[in-house]
Order: structure tokens, then sequence, then C-alpha cells
């Protein structure tokens, strides 16, 4: 089935900067409450060459793989005058994100519930969803009221990763060097098992995404690689689809496809490289991904003007350390095929505004159940199920076996960690917040009252958990501080013993009850909670 002729632009020009763009400025809102983001963060211009429609796809490939692993903590790249900056009014997002931003106005609770729904409508396999089979309204309450309003609100809004760097949701948060990912090697400071729910982005350097004539430029640009375009199509613009070197562009991102994922393997001919199997097998799903893209913008609204790239949401038992190896999720098959190729079209089309992709945490979590429960539910928020135009093909919820595999040890360590990030106390105080409103709603509508009155337990019972696992690890960190200090102690009785030379007699004598005293501190009498 041939793409619909009206998505052809009559014009493919290479887009211009940003900085020719027509004047005008539109304030975005400054955030005033966060908590823990984590984002890839920009690397400083100075590192980087100036990229422009002409380079060699060899330049624009080693470009690319410089900018994701660049150690890139500490600059956050400026925006040129006159721009005018993406808002919550001018950025398309999908309309069920909007449908469900309208019902986290009226409560967490009002938003689980049409996540319920949207679950029997979008899922890729909607009658194996574990949404069906098991419980998970609790579990989705806790993760939703781990998130502020303002992370929630910029989530639906596709807002996060320019939100996240120019409003810089991390700005007061207790534990930022851990939440800005960016370093070129390992991190000294992580956590050994760090569980939680990603969302991956595509998006330029400066976080302001592709306009709407850019991003049909980006479809276009996949319809013809792909050869789904009808011959009578292709032909009037078959000198706009190719490059200044004489080659088209099809072959220009199967060379660059080939050069960002092995640099070093020998390419012989444009049908022969590495992962060009992959590439054959996606022209369904580029396919469909582009029918439903063509439809959102044409129903967008008059005053929309920008237009991300659709997310990856996914699960991961080392956050930390996934979002440090930006290059090897791309390259070694840890992301979809059609996000990696969508990655190698924007860098061939679009080589000024230096694509890289953007890590965020959406969960962290501390229970099992948690891990399936929140891969789905950040699919739906987040837009990245196939359904909506994203690059999710595949259910969520069933690649999480290491979490069921964790030991209690393994939970119990992590949920300190949380705990440290201040998750259980933002998730107590929101779901304090949700309680009020149920009773409220009860009060004034009479309408669903043994529903309303589960939900008032419900929150009881997770305000409870929440209470007691909070209960817990404080005692736990105190039981640790004994601990510590009685091992201190008998350090330095031991030290004074071996410092202070005493008679043969006195010493059998003092040294007997030294060692009868010291037996005490070595199995020190301490429950852990």
């Amino acid at each position: 089935m041939a793409p619909p002729v009206r998505s052809m632009r009559a014009t493919y020009a290479h887009p211009r900067p940003y900085g020719s763009s027509a004047p005008g400025s539109v304030e975005g809102s400054a955030s005033q409450d966060s908590v823990q983001s984590s984002a890839h963060n920009s690397g400083s211009s100075d590192k980087l060459e100036d990229l422009g429609p002409s380079s060699t796809i060899a330049q624009i490939a080693a470009q690319a793989r410089k900018i994701l692993d660049l150690d890139t903590e500490s600059s956050v790249p400026s925006l040129p005058p006159g721009l005018v900056l993406p808002t919550s009014d001018n950025v398309l997002c999908h309309r069920q994100q909007r449908v469900l931003h309208e019902s986290s106005e009226k409560g967490i609770h009002v938003l689980v519930d049409k996540l319920g729904m949207l679950d029997r409508l979008y899922s890729p396999e909607v009658s194996s969803s574990r949404l069906l089979k098991e419980a998970w309204h609790q579990h989705a309450l806790t993760l939703l009221c781990g998130l502020d309003a303002e992370r929630l609100r910029a989530a639906l809004a596709q807002m996060y990763t320019f939100e996240s760097m120019h409003e810089q949701f991390w700005d007061k948060n207790l534990e930022a060097s851990y939440d800005i990912i960016g370093e070129e090697e390992e991190p000294h400071n992580a956590v050994e098992y760090d569980p939680g729910i990603y969302c991956n982005v595509l998006s330029p350097r400066d976080g302001v995404p592709l306009t709407v004539d850019e991003f049909r430029q980006f479809l276009d640009g996949m319809f013809w690689f792909t050869g789904l375009v009808e011959d009578e199509v292709k032909e009037p613009f078959k000198d706009s689809f190719r490059r200044k070197d004489g080659t088209t562009w099809a072959n220009a991102i199967k060379e660059f496809w080939h050069l960002f994922r092995d640099p070093d393997a020998p390419c012989s001919g444009t049908l022969e490289f590495p992962g060009h199997d992959k590439l054959s097998r996606l022209k369904t799903q580029i396919q469909e991904f582009c029918r439903l893209q063509c439809e959102h913008l044409e129903n967008r609204r008059d005053n929309i003007i920008y237009v991300p790239v659709p997310n990856e949401v996914g699960y991961s038992n080392n956050m930390r350390l996934r979002c440090c190896r930006g290059h090897e999720s791309l390259t070694h098959d840890a992301s979809p095929h059609l996000f990696q190729l969508a990655f190698c079209i924007l860098h061939v089309l679009f080589p000024h505004k230096q694509f890289k992709m953007f890590h965020f945490v959406v969960f962290r979590i501390c229970r099992p159940e948690e891990a399936w429960v929140g891969e789905i539910i950040a699919s739906h928020l987040l837009a990245s199920y196939a359904a909506y135009g994203g690059f999710n093909s595949k259910a969520a919820g069933g690649s999480v076996i290491s979490a069921d595999r964790e030991t209690h040890e393994g939970w119990c360590e992590h949920a300190l960690f949380v705990q440290q990030q201040g998750t259980l106390e933002l998730q107590s105080r929101n779901l304090d917040i949700t309680k009020a409103r149920v009773l409220e709603e009860h009060a004034s509508v009479d309408v669903a009252l043994k529903f309303r009155h589960t939900e008032v337990a419900a929150a009881d019972t997770l305000l409870a958990g929440i209470a007691q696992m909070r209960s817990k690890l404080d005692a736990a960190v105190v039981a640790d501080k004994l601990l510590r200090s009685v091992h201190t102690m008998r350090d330095e009785v031991l030290a004074a013993m071996q410092e202070c030379p005493e008679s043969e007699d006195d010493s059998a004598v003092e040294g007997s009850g030294s060692q009868d005293s010291l037996a005490a501190y070595r199995e020190p009498s301490v429950e852990l909670g």
C-alpha cells in the first residue's frame, strides 16, 4: 500500500538554521517544583564540528557517535535570539495525551482509570496484556504519585526534553549529580541494582523539536528510503532527494547506518552491510508509523509549530549504567530497529541540528510488581506504542524477568536508595492529596459509593505500606550506624591494649576480662527491622 501522495512536499531544500526563523517569542513557564529527573545532557559546542548539509556521511556518523559518547555534564546549549519557544500550546502531542492531562487534573485516581481504558485500545497485544490478568491499580497509583505535577504535565505535553534542559527539573534535587547523565565512563557512584522505567527521546542538541515542515521532510525521507513511494511520485522529486555529492538520500542513509553501527567492518555495496537484513524487515512498521504521523499532522491544531520525534519506553535493571552507554544502546539492538533507523535518517537530513538520544528516568521502582506496571503505563503516558505512532511495537511488561529474579535484600537496598531520593515522601504526600479528593467527590456526588470507598481503602493501605517501609528503612540506617560505632569501639580497645604493655600476670587477668568484654562487641544483638 503506497502512502498518500499529499505527504510528499514540493520543496526539499535543506532546512534553515533556527537563527533564520521568523522572529517572535513565547514565554515558557518556569518549573517551581522539581524531583528526580535523569537527562543525558548536551555537550559543549567547542568539542563538536559545525556540520552542514554537504558534509560526508563518514563525518556525520563520527559526529553522531561523538555526540552520544561525550562527557557532557556541564553545558546546556543556548537558544538563538528570536526563537519562538516551544510550549504546551505550540508543540504537537497525541490527542489521548491531552485526554490524560485532563484526567490528571481531576485526580491521580481518575488518571489510573483512564490508563486502564487506553490499554484495551492501544496495547499491541490486548488479549495478553497483564493489566487484564493481574492486580495493578495500587501499583500504578503509587508510581504516578511519585511524579510531581510539573514532570507529569511535561511528559503528557511532549515537552520533557526541552523543559528538562532549559527549565531544569533537577535544579533542586538533592542528588543532582546522580540524575544528570552524561559521563563518558561508567559511573563510580552507581548503585549495583537500580531498576526503573526509562524514556529515550531523539531530539536536536538544544532540545527544540522539528518544525512541522521539517517533520514532514523526515517522514518523506522514510518513505523514499524504504521504496514505499510510487514511481510516478518519485520522479518529480528525484533531484530533491539527491545530495550535493551526487548520492541519493537512501544510499546516504544506508551508508550512515553501516558506519554508525560498525565503523570498522568492510562495506561491499549498498545491499551488503551490517544490519541490512534488519532494515529490509522494517517496511511494514515504517509504513504504519508514517501513516499515523501523517494523520496527526493533518488533524493538528492551527497554532502547532513544533512536532517532537516520538518516544521509546522500556525497563532496565540498572538505569544509571544504561543511560551512560548511549552509543551502545543504539548500536547493539537495545532499542527498537525503527528507532535506530529514525536516528540515522535524522542525522543525514539534519546534520547541523546534531540529533542525539536523550535519556530520562520516568519511574524508579521499589517492588518487582512495579516493573511491569510501570512499563505499561509509561507506554501510554508517553504515547510510545506503535498504535499511537511511536516506536514500541511489542507489548510492555513482558521483558522484566530480571525484576522477578532479584532477591528480597536487593529490593530492600534499592528501596533505601529511593527513599534517599525523596520519592517515598512525595508518594505519601500525593496519596494524601488523592485520598482527600476522593473523599471530597464522595461528599458532593453520591455516585459509585462502594467504588469510592474501595479507593479510599486502597489509598490508606498504600500509605500504611509506605510508612512501614520508611520506618524499617530508618531502623536499618540506625542499626547500621550502631554496628559501625560498636566495631569502631572494639578496634579502639584492641589498639589501646597493644599500646599499653603490662606485666604478664596483670595482662593475663586484664586480658581475659578484656576478651570477655570484646565478645559482647563482636556479636551485637541488633535486628535490622
